[in-house]
């Protein structure tokens, strides 16, 4: 029996990112699945505030199969000029996307979030994230969302074999 890589795309928030670094995760195992970022991710994690955590988190961004794709709109002082779509003016995805995650709890981040959960929606990605708020409000607009966990316990199940 061969194995082979799932088609199925992921995007994962960047806590995982975080979660890999604490649970020491072997990076390997991520190989199997298609990983897309954005510079939202890669932005958090060298906003790092301890210089050795954040060098550990970018080794393991750089470590991990990834393609990399621009948000789907983009956010006054949060988004790199290049790395975003222009959105349809008509489109408030992003701006309900955040509505709801402020609803719940009103963090710094959400913005980021926001466009982070507006990108994984838009291009049908299953985001993988720990945050409860973000995975709620996927699955509020009919996106797909799981936990670290739940992701590392279903790649069992996820492996394809011929």
């Amino acid at each position: 029996m061969n194995e082979k890589k799932l088609s199925q795309g992921f995007m994962f928030d960047t806590n995982i990112f975080n979660s890999i670094l604490d649970g020491e995760i072997e990076i390997e195992l991520f190989n199997r699945f298609k990983l897309y970022v954005t510079h939202i991710q890669s932005d958090e994690l060298t906003n790092t505030r301890n210089i050795q955590r954040r060098e550990k988190l970018t080794e393991i961004f750089q470590k991990i199969p990834q393609e990399k794709m621009p948000t789907e709109s983009g956010a006054w002082d949060i988004s790199s000029w290049d790395d975003f779509k222009w959105s349809d003016p008509n489109d408030h995805l992003r701006e309900e996307i955040l509505a709801e995650m402020d609803s719940r709890k009103k963090k710094q981040n959400n913005q980021q979030d926001s466009l982070i959960a507006e990108t994984a929606l838009k291009n049908n990605l299953i985001l993988v994230t720990n945050d409860g708020i973000l995975m709620d409000t996927m699955k509020r607009f009919n996106g797909k969302s799981i936990g670290l966990q739940e992701f590392l316990d279903s790649t069992k199940e996820m492996t394809v074999h011929e």
